[in-house]
């Protein structure tokens, strides 16, 4: 089944409309996911940052209290005379008073190297923490102040570890710890509206949660690069609709001693992403029906003209020539084509017009009384009418297709006959040239002789030779009756 343009056209342009705005959609859309799991990856990261911000703040309350304990008299000499009583009856009254207010969830004494002295938090136990506490150790080797996050018994807790001294004498360090527990992930969801967990790894290889109550949205995969030491994000989806992060918390000695995992609400996200949705399907039907719009504009721009044109070009191909070719005024490629048909339509008019006048001129060419022969441009003779038949005494069927010089032309003229054929197809004329021809008998007789070119589509492929005799019967009754075929 034939397809009309105009179809051609509207499909094309709809096509081609639909693959580009589809390609088009399809890249705003996976920019649009790169650019809100990127915005998501920064905002878990920002929580990420602000959480070490908030357990570097509670370090720096931990060693402030440290500090300021530190500096006691009655501390000192109560450390100094080894008198466990005398400082819990000076620290237990504020430290309880610290726990509600501060966090601060132990308090203890330590000697050299790292020997507990007292634990105000669990005065009835002490014991030796050199193997595990490298804060201790490292205040009481340095006699200074160190501080950072280790791993406990209920998981990782904030420490400021303080030299104690009397009289320029060193007596050992008092510390200050801070869980990062339940308190400090409420504390960071009431600021920043997100979720933390905290889990450690245990010794079957898998992960325990010891702070928070959120559900845990991360894989085990995560967990464990975590635990490598790597910060893993996953944006929300529409199954999942919280953005996660799952980082390393590290000790004192720089080890990953817990990881943290922090959720954050991830719905505007996905709005936007549902709206990127929105409009790039409105985009991409807006594109389709423009495209529509503007192949419906050309095909009737395109199609008409082509139209009027193709029928006229059938009325031409039917024999109908009459009619002009439309559109020959238009300053593009349909007018050049109509100017190019227009002329073919003229040649094909007046091709008719000489068919129409064909059999007047033949029958004209036949009953002439002068001899017309006409020849190609070798010399071969194409047509005989019947005064070169009465004339020259040979039958048309005798002469059509033979060389005429050597059929009428005399051996001592036939130099001066190719002469005029060059001449005539160069364009020339020869007119009322007298010469001699011979008839079929042999017998020779004066001429006057008419050479016109003939042109076929404008070029030169023939000669038409008019003969007549220049003499009377009255002035030579012989040659005259010769002329005539003896009539």
């Amino acid at each position: 089944m034939a397809i009309s343009l105009r179809s051609r056209l509207l499909a094309s342009f709809a096509g081609l409309a639909a693959v580009v705005s589809g390609g088009l959609m399809l890249w705003h859309l996976d920019r649009t996911d790169a650019l809100l799991a990127q915005a998501q990856d920064l905002a878990l990261r920002d929580h990420y940052t602000a959480m070490r911000a908030q357990i570097d703040t509670e370090m720096q309350t931990a060693r402030a209290l440290a500090l300021q304990t530190a500096s006691l008299r009655e501390v000192q000499d109560a450390f100094a005379a080894s008198d466990r009583e005398r400082l819990r009856a000076l620290l237990e009254p504020g430290f309880k008073a610290l726990a509600e207010q501060t966090g601060v969830t132990q308090m203890q004494f330590h000697t050299p190297p790292a020997i507990s002295f007292l634990r105000l938090h669990r005065p009835d136990h002490s014991d030796d923490l050199a193997g595990f506490r490298l804060t201790v150790i490292e205040a009481n080797r340095t006699r200074r102040p160190a501080q950072g996050v280790e791993a406990g018994s209920v998981g990782p807790t904030i420490r400021a570890v303080q030299p104690v001294s009397r009289d320029n004498r060193f007596l050992g360090t008092v510390e200050f710890g801070i869980d990062v527990g339940d308190r400090f992930v409420a504390g960071f969801r009431q600021r920043l509206g997100a979720d933390i967990l905290l889990h450690v790894r245990g010794d079957d290889g898998g992960h325990r949660r010891v702070a928070g109550n959120a559900a845990t949205l991360a894989t085990y995969a995560a967990l464990s690069q975590a635990q490598n030491g790597a910060v893993v994000t996953a944006p929300a989806t529409p199954e999942q609709p919280k953005a996660v992060l799952t980082g390393p918390v590290r000790d004192y000695a720089g080890k990953t001693i817990a990881v943290a995992e922090i959720s954050m609400d991830g719905t505007r996200y996905l709005q936007r992403r549902t709206q990127a949705w929105v409009e790039a399907l409105l985009g991409f039907a807006m594109a389709v029906g423009l495209a529509a719009v503007a192949a419906v504009v050309l095909a009737r721009r395109v199609g008409r003209p082509l139209r009027r044109l193709t029928d006229a070009v059938h009325r031409l191909t039917g024999g109908d020539a009459s009619a002009a070719m439309p559109g020959r005024g238009r300053g593009d490629e349909f007018g050049t084509m109509a100017a190019a048909l227009e002329g073919l339509r003229r040649q094909t008019r007046e091709r008719q017009r000489l068919d129409d006048a064909a059999p007047h001129l033949a029958a004209l060419v036949q009953s002439a009384g002068d001899a017309i022969v006409a020849i190609t441009l070798d010399g071969i003779v194409t047509h005989w009418n019947r005064g070169a038949e009465r004339l020259y005494g040979f039958k048309p069927a005798e002469a059509v297709g033979k060389p005429a010089a050597d059929l009428i032309v005399p051996a001592d003229r036939r130099t001066d006959f190719m002469d005029m054929l060059v001449a005539v197809a160069e364009g020339g004329i020869v007119d009322n040239l007298e010469t001699e021809r011979q008839r079929k008998d042999g017998s020779r007789l004066a001429v006057e002789l008419t050479l016109s070119p003939i042109r076929e589509n404008g070029a030169i492929t023939g000669a038409s030779c008019i003969a007549r005799c220049p003499v009377t019967a009255a002035d030579t009754p012989e040659l005259a009756a010769d002329a005539v075929g003896g009539a």
